[in-house]
């Protein structure tokens, strides 16, 4: 994809497709990963977009607090994932390599938990 000459104004939706909010978590300590959550209700996000009842965003926790938690909508965590990663093809392979390492010691300790590995 080109990449366009208006970015510094305009949001393109185009540019988030094949970026996973994955990446991001790739990149931040495991307990304070982003996940996808359904809304129960309409509410606010931290940029000022609003998440409809039904609508899916994504939340992280920042803080000890119940209420201390970070919202993005959709399109919220799309412009995120665009200004992280688009034409940053250095982070975006390092976020790729520490998904594969995550995932690799998650099957080594189920292996292990199970029984599964040779001592």
């Amino acid at each position: 994809m080109a990449y366009p000459t208006d970015l510094d104004s305009h949001y393109h939706p185009d540019l988030a497709k094949g970026l996973d909010f994955n990446l991001l978590n790739a990149c931040l300590a495991e307990g304070v990963t982003w996940r996808p959550v359904t809304a129960n209700k309409a509410q606010e996000d931290l940029f000022g977009d609003w998440v409809q009842s039904g609508d899916t965003y994504y939340s992280r926790r920042a803080g000890g607090g119940f209420a201390d938690v970070l919202k993005l909508s959709q399109a919220s965590m799309d412009r995120v994932l665009v200004a992280t990663f688009f034409a940053n093809k250095g982070l975006r392979d390092f976020a790729l390599e520490e998904m594969e390492r995550r995932k690799t010691a998650t099957m080594d300790k189920m292996r292990e938990a199970m029984g599964l590995t040779a001592k």
